[in-house]
């Protein structure tokens, strides 16, 4: 459901029935596979007054990769452009 936390006492939208809902696209022919599970962890943080996302799920390599960027691209309830968030690893996976 799209009802966020806000701090310990109120939600937001509480009461909505809407779902979020995430489309993964996979080319067969890319060295990494992204699995079912990745998507955007939505956190807000009380003392900031703010929300944190950060990226959640697993990814498979196939062949050796040093670093890979994943673009998580968002839209509002009405299929608007909200924002488009990176995830970036630099890392060497097997």
């Amino acid at each position: 459901m799209i009802v966020a936390t806000y701090g310990n006492v109120t939600q937001l939208n509480d009461g909505s029935s809407l779902n979020r809902d995430w489309v993964i696209l996979n080319d067969a022919k890319c060295p990494l596979q992204l699995g079912n599970d990745i998507g955007i962890n939505t956190v807000y943080n009380s003392d900031t007054r703010s929300f944190r996302f950060g990226p959640t799920g697993k990814v498979t390599a196939s062949e050796g990769i040093s670093a890979y960027e994943i673009h998580h691209v968002l839209y509002n309830v009405f299929g608007e452009h909200i924002s488009t968030l990176s995830n970036v690893e630099i890392n060497d996976l097997n």
